[in-house]
């Protein structure tokens, strides 16, 4: 088996950074992605970049679009989006080329709902890795009230349960239209919160990749 993954860039004002994103999940050694970038109305060169990308790989959709915020974007990528898994990855983020592979790998074995992974958070002068609390690498719909209170806060932030990011997860698209597209395109704060946090309550089956993946800037 090998699922389409739609792989959704938000694209606001990172023109210094978009080039490395695509071009981390470009070059992915798993290949059977369609790679979504949403023009949010950028000021910037980004909606040129993000054409000229599209004229060098077939697996690229371009979406130009007014500018409506992070939500407006993504929900506009999912509108579009064919894929059976969805992924996310900010433009001034970049992944390790074998991600997709992994996540490919998790949903071949588990069919989840949703798949997790570590992440690396890249400052100037340092790199840490995530320290998810996950002590299984399968969980059923049973199981998931295990994590559920995990994702309460607990005063450190970034160190506590299931992050809310969606960044470093892929979802299954039906869960992933459920929860995203009712969610106030207003929404400025928690734009993540407001959509994962509903898919993991929701979900049925949730995998873990214990590898970080994902680097957040």
């Amino acid at each position: 088996m090998t699922p389409l993954i739609s792989v959704i860039v938000p694209v606001y004002n990172v023109e210094a950074y978009l080039d490395q994103c695509v071009e981390s999940i470009v070059n992915q050694t798993y290949t059977n992605l369609e790679i979504i970038l949403v023009d949010d109305g950028s000021p910037d060169k980004c909606p040129q970049m993000c054409d000229n990308w599209a004229k060098k790989d077939s697996r690229i959709k371009v979406i130009h679009k007014q500018n409506g915020g992070l939500i407006s974007a993504r929900q506009a990528g999912l509108k579009v989006a064919g894929g059976d898994y969805i992924g996310f990855v900010d433009g001034d983020d970049w992944v390790e080329p074998h991600m997709f592979e992994k996540f490919s790998s998790a949903i071949n074995k588990h069919q989840p709902d949703i798949a997790v992974c570590q992440f690396f958070y890249n400052y100037d002068n340092r790199v840490e890795t995530s320290a998810y609390s996950f002590s299984r690498d399968y969980y059923t719909k049973e199981q998931i009230e295990e994590i559920i209170p995990t994702m309460l806060f607990n005063g450190t932030y970034y160190h506590f349960g299931v992050y809310p990011n969606c960044w470093s997860k892929v979802f299954k698209k039906d869960l992933l239209w459920q929860n995203l597209m009712p969610v106030d395109k207003r929404t400025t704060i928690g734009e993540d919160t407001s959509f994962t946090y509903p898919c993991l309550i929701d979900a049925n089956s949730i995998c873990f990749v214990d590898e970080a993946l994902y680097h957040y800037r």
